[in-house]
């Protein structure tokens, strides 16, 4: 699915489908364009497609078939400046996490919701 040039060219990797929609909606309704994968593959296929490349990548840290950290990994060998921002529900303390987060990585707490989540792709954007 190729991007057009918007705001800011966001791939939102979820392996819960309704997730991975409300967020992309969601950011497709403030200017972003937004792709939406369920695991590494996906992910990755969608960035080899790209032109341009991917500004921001927002990724469950904990996915079914390769998390966050992999789908990461995968994105920057097309997309070598991508930000990425990781999520999970099942980590309750950010600082538990932090030692897994390498340069141009986040974590943001799922409370925060989709507006937190919205003003953190924001805040990647402005620094990639």
């Amino acid at each position: 699915m190729p991007f057009a040039e918007r705001r800011g060219k966001v791939l939102v990797v979820d392996e819960d489908p309704l997730a991975g929609e409300v967020l992309s909606r969601a950011l497709s309704a403030c200017g972003f364009e937004v792709a939406t994968a369920a695991d590494a593959a996906g992910a990755r296929a969608i960035a080899a497609a790209s032109p341009g490349g991917i500004d921001v990548v927002v990724a469950d840290l904990v996915l079914g078939r390769g998390g966050g950290i992999e789908v990461a990994g995968e994105v920057r060998r097309t997309s070598p400046a991508a930000r990425v921002l990781l999520t999970s529900p099942l980590v309750q303390d950010p600082s538990d996490v932090s030692h897994l987060l390498e340069e141009g990585m986040e974590f943001v707490e799922p409370s925060m919701g989709p507006d937190g989540l919205i003003r953190a792709v924001e805040r990647a954007t402005r620094r990639s």
